[in-house]
């Protein structure tokens, strides 16, 4: 069987690599002031809430309504903040 004159690359043009490692970067104070902030606003809404279990249903409707309402916003943040904040993606950091 005879060799084949024909190579696999194109005329010799080459693709650039693409290079996609996700590399950490250094937490910033802005990161660690927020995720205090946010513990702050966690133990507050626990706080809240183990303390009024004592209090009249008509005392307790507000800080349940605060509670229901601000614990998913709370969730939705700190996932935001630690998925932004401690990972960037290499093509973000080169720029």
């Amino acid at each position: 069987m005879e060799p084949s004159t024909h190579s696999n690359q194109d005329d010799g043009v080459q693709a650039a690599p693409i290079d996609m490692t996700v590399e950490r970067k250094a937490v910033s104070l802005e990161i660690i002031g927020e995720m205090i902030l946010l513990s702050a606003v966690a133990g507050f809404f626990i706080y809240i809430g183990v303390s009024a279990l004592n209090w009249q249903f008509s005392a307790i409707l507000t800080p349940a309504i605060a509670i229901v309402i601000g614990t998913p916003f709370l969730i939705w943040r700190i996932i935001h903040v630690i998925r932004m904040g401690f990972w960037v993606h290499n093509t973000e950091v080169t720029q």
